[in-house]
């Protein structure tokens, strides 16, 4: 219609089957044969965030050293790239899956709050109303974060920011030499008090633990080399600690006591 261009009766009446025509052709090219993790070469793609990445995709990493070596992964963007087919993986907050793909419940991971170790205005504890008064170190994020999409719907009230970072990796740093509170996820939060002057204090707010999901692709569900990569995230998610004890000092003697077994004087080990 003049420079307008639309879609004639046939093509709207075709617009279903050509998607079904379509939908069918991709599951039969991501038929791709035996997998053998030990001679594969091939590269996964992985949607997630840099949290996820350091919590869980590390430990693929480390996995796949010894059971697939010549396998790669390569971050592959954002959700957005995963709806439109550029990612194979996506592990996401399940709250912000996407509807209808399949998706695999991975680990749920409490939130904990943090403190700079020489933080004197926080005991070992910080009550609701201490939570609430303080300021607080949170990180830009586009869509509504765990805890103040919770605080908003349950005590109507939004934290107070004492410094907003660019992304998540950089909050438990911005703690350090100031008052604020950071709230993180465990095992996050443990992972950099192994090497951060910062310490968790115990809470009775009772907010949600962050839950997060693995999806795919539908008509990838014939591949077998992404269902065994499926497997390994999987099978690393359910080995992921679950009591690490997220202080500093804890964590300062765990690598202390480590280095004194690899000098010989400890034989035991045990893993955080």
């Amino acid at each position: 219609v003049g420079r307008r261009l639309e879609l004639t009766d046939l093509a709207r009446e075709l617009r279903t089957p050509v998607r079904d025509l379509l939908q069918r052709a991709d599951v039969i090219l991501a038929q791709k044969g035996t997998f053998v993790p030990e001679s594969a070469s091939r590269a996964f793609t992985v949607s997630c965030t840099d949290y996820v990445w350091t919590t869980l995709i590390g430990r693929v990493l480390a996995r796949l050293r010894t059971d697939a070596p010549q396998v790669a992964v390569e971050y592959g963007g954002t959700t957005k790239e995963f709806i439109e087919r550029r990612v194979e993986l996506l592990v996401v907050a399940e709250r912000f899956a996407v509807p209808a793909f399949p998706s695999e419940p991975l680990f749920a991971d409490p939130m904990v709050c943090v403190v700079w170790i020489g933080n004197r205005e926080v005991g070992d504890t910080i009550s609701e109303a201490q939570y609430l008064a303080a300021r607080h170190v949170v990180a830009f994020a586009p869509l509504p974060q765990l805890v103040d999409d919770w605080l908003l719907k349950t005590r109507g009230v939004r934290r107070t920011v004492g410094v907003r970072v660019p992304n998540y990796s950089l909050m438990p740093e911005a703690v350090i030499d100031t008052p604020f509170v950071a709230t993180l996820p465990r095992l996050m939060a443990a992972n950099y008090a192994r090497r951060l002057p910062i310490r968790a204090v115990r809470h009775d707010i009772g907010f949600p633990a962050l839950v997060e999901v693995l999806q795919w692709h539908p008509h990838q569900e014939g591949d077998s080399g992404l269902r065994w990569f499926r497997d390994v995230i999987s099978a690393e998610a359910r080995r992921l600690p679950a009591g690490d004890d997220v202080s500093h000092d804890a964590n300062a003697k765990a690598a202390a006591k480590a280095g004194r077994r690899k000098s010989g004087r400890f034989s035991s080990s045990k893993s955080l």
